[in-house]
């Protein structure tokens, strides 16, 4: 029998499961919406974990690199003009200029870049060593310093390729 509490309890009823439909989604809606968030706290995480790692990274290489100026590391010039200092790159050899042949393993060389390494052996070629163990300081004075050390030399801007 249709009584107006039964009306009423059937339109509760009716509110209720059209409400309770649209929550379950909502529920899910917000689920997937919490899931997102912590993918992404996680990935913020991650990337500030990296940040964190290298810019330790940074300050161990900069104290490296600057041991290596202050202890007189090698300051490499041009092949084609001695009078002008140059730039090293990692994993390539630093030739002699005299006696035109690779420098030997162990010697610390640097560049007026505030690029510093030191001669390794190479995997590859054993009779041509390479510039490993790389370090970077960014303390133009102490880079003029060790270029004070070689008169007659002038530094120039690197070209980009």
């Amino acid at each position: 029998m249709l009584t107006p509490r039964n009306l009423l309890i059937l339109g509760a009823a009716l509110l209720a499961q059209s409400s309770l439909g649209g929550g379950f989604s909502g529920l899910q809606q917000m689920q997937i919406q919490g899931e997102t968030n912590r993918q992404t706290r996680a990935t913020q995480d991650q990337e500030a974990n990296k940040l964190r790692l290298s810019q330790d990274l940074a300050k161990q290489k900069d104290t490296i690199a600057r041991q290596r100026y202050e202890s007189g590391c090698l300051m490499v010039v041009a092949s084609s003009d001695k009078t002008q200092l140059t730039a090293i790159t990692e994993g390539m050899p630093v030739m002699d200029s005299v006696r035109k042949v690779p420098l030997s393993v162990g010697n610390v060389v640097c560049d007026s870049n505030g690029l510093t390494g030191e001669i390794i052996a190479n995997p590859v070629d054993p009779l041509t060593p390479i510039v490993g163990l790389t370090a970077f300081t960014n303390d133009r004075n102490l880079i003029a310093a060790a270029a004070k050390r070689y008169r007659g030399t002038r530094y120039t801007m690197p070209s980009q390729r």
